[in-house]
């Protein structure tokens, strides 16, 4: 969880061009096939350390983009989605994406 917390606070003070370094970014293979249950968990909590942390970097100045996921399975599943069709992918270009169609959804 100290990682998570890492994380977070790392995308948090990222620049607004999304340009960053990701710790626990994982490639898209990886992410469809963890080696083990804690690893799915560990990607899991890095997927939602990464949102939360945009999130609340752009809090005091858009509306609550998360507030769009009823739950944290819809973000698993659209990222499983995205990694199917783009395998050779980074799992940080997935949760990038997958938070600028949430945000899109704001406007």
């Amino acid at each position: 969880m100290k990682s998570a917390l890492f994380l977070s606070l790392s995308v948090l003070f990222a620049s607004p061009s999304f340009a960053f370094t990701a710790w626990g970014n994982v490639d898209c293979g990886h992410w469809l096939k963890p080696t083990s249950p804690a690893q799915l968990q560990i990607q899991r909590a890095w997927l939602m350390g990464y949102l939360s942390g945009v999130n609340a970097r752009q809090a005091a100045d858009k509306p609550d983009t998360l507030s769009k996921l009823s739950s944290p399975e819809q973000a698993y599943v659209w990222m499983d989605k995205f990694c199917q069709k783009s395998p050779l992918e980074k799992t940080a270009t997935g949760a990038k994406q997958l938070f600028k169609e949430l945000a899109g959804k704001n406007e």
